[in-house]
């Protein structure tokens, strides 16, 4: 034992620690009382969707929700798709690719769709033997956030400057 540790043990025959209040009955009675009911949230995030479903139709974007079945098949690839080690898909994009600390290094990256000068557009990290996959490209529509109301598989028909494309989007809860 130091000198530093046998002075602080000597010392605590000199101190008297602060009484901690008993406060078991105040945190029971708060936890009989009903939380108050907060229906004002889901009014208030509806009419956020609807103004947010406006102004994406202001600027040229239609986003149609409707439940659809789970998409069946194999996707068909993405042009010039192709895997590559993460360090070299960083090299081979021109934006950040971020990995999710919870997810680790992904099992598989595929680059795909280059442009004319050769960077590749899109970036797919593919985690638990395929599963989980997390795709980011560049360019436009996103960064976004689409709320939907109840998990399920959902169609997105996306429409903006003359083009059109439709997302098959499977949502679970977070429990799922």
């Amino acid at each position: 034992m130091d000198d530093l540790e046998r002075e602080l043990r000597e010392l605590t025959g000199w101190l008297e620690p602060a009484r901690t209040p008993d406060v078991t009955a105040r945190v029971r009675a708060r936890l009989d009382t009903p939380a108050p009911r907060r229906r004002w949230r889901y009014v208030l995030a509806a009419a956020l969707a609807g103004a947010v479903t406006g102004l994406l139709r202001f600027s040229g974007i239609v986003m149609d929700t409707a439940p659809a079945p789970p998409p069946t098949g194999t996707p068909s690839p993405l042009p010039a798709q192709h895997q590559v080690a993460l360090a070299e898909a960083q090299r081979q994009v021109r934006f950040p690719i971020r990995v999710p600390a919870r997810l680790g290094v992904p099992e598989r990256v595929l680059v795909a769709d280059p442009d004319g000068a050769g960077a590749h557009r899109v970036v797919s990290l593919l985690h638990r033997g395929g599963t989980v996959r997390l795709d980011a490209f560049d360019g436009w529509p996103g960064p976004s956030i689409v709320d939907l109301p109840a998990a399920g598989c959902w169609r997105l028909r996306l429409d903006w400057s003359g083009r059109t494309d439709m997302i098959d989007l499977v949502y679970r809860p977070a429990s799922g």
